[in-house]
């Protein structure tokens, strides 16, 4: 559904490089010269390790890409889901396209941020459904998350998605 919505958002769900995921959407902001790289799942339970753990491999990888491997993503990426040679988005009720030299240039000029996004019915804050999940498991492997996502110099942003 965020294919066509206004925000310059790039659908690549189950799209990978070297067999990682690196992201379910790619939200770029051109006004802050970023690019936010959001994996989404369905309620935090025993997904929140799953999820640190892709976002956590995503970031390794994005490290040290190389600029061969991040042109066949974006092939991949509009084969998979646009019908152009280029990916389009909708930037001010129009229909932008990005090239695969834009694509690139994201990675190397624009500054990424992660972001873990959930899905609940819910009316909860986002702390207080991470305090509330039983997977103990995974509240360690977000918490090593924030820790390593700092350390490679990526910040990581947790929201909620209320479902209706």
């Amino acid at each position: 559904s965020h294919k066509d919505s206004e925000g310059q958002f790039i659908v690549c769900d189950a799209t990978f490089i070297d067999f990682i995921e690196i992201a379910d959407i790619i939200r770029v902001d051109d006004s802050k010269k970023m690019i936010e790289l959001i994996h989404v799942k369905n309620g935090i339970g025993r997904d929140l390790r799953v999820l640190s753990s892709q976002i956590l491999n995503a970031a390794r990888l994005l490290r040290n890409i190389e600029k061969t491997k991040l042109s066949q993503y974006f092939l991949d990426i509009s084969q998979k889901y646009y019908d152009s040679k280029d990916i389009t988005v909708m930037q001010n009720s129009q229909i932008k396209s990005i090239t695969i030299e834009q694509f690139l240039n994201y990675f190397e000029e624009y500054s990424l941020d992660f972001i873990m996004a959930f899905s609940s019915r819910k009316k909860e804050s986002v702390k207080k459904l991470l305090i509330k999940s039983k997977s103990l498991v995974g509240k360690i492997a977000f918490l090593y998350n924030i820790k390593e996502l700092h350390s490679l110099g990526y910040k990581l942003n947790v929201e909620l998605i209320e479902e209706i």
